[in-house]
């Protein structure tokens, strides 16, 4: 059932609903990898995102978070993220955000 409205107060939190796909990043060193949900490879499907997480100054980390697809504005759909995740595409980093947890 949806509602026609949100509940507002005290006793109520939201939060944005992104519909993207689950990665989880390691950073070791100079090492980067990003994994799919299931533990396949995806590092060179992103790219610009593996640059920026290589450019932390952390030299160890874990990311658990969210790639979705967003102009700015609002959030894309799925598809279109989806579609372009093909190993010769390069979604720029700007389109992609981790949305970490």
């Amino acid at each position: 059932m949806r509602a026609e409205e949100l509940p507002a107060g005290e006793g109520w939190l939201h939060e944005v609903k992104f519909d993207g796909y689950r990665v989880q990043a390691h950073k070791v060193g100079s090492r980067v990898v990003i994994y799919s949900r299931n533990g396949h490879d995806f590092t060179d499907r992103f790219p610009s995102i593996a640059q920026r997480l290589h450019e932390l100054p952390a030299k160890t980390a874990v990311l658990d978070g969210e790639v979705v697809a967003s102009d700015g504005e609002r959030e894309a759909p799925v598809q279109a993220c989806l579609t372009s995740w093909r190993p010769a595409s390069r979604l720029p980093a700007r389109r992609c955000a981790a949305r970490c947890r």
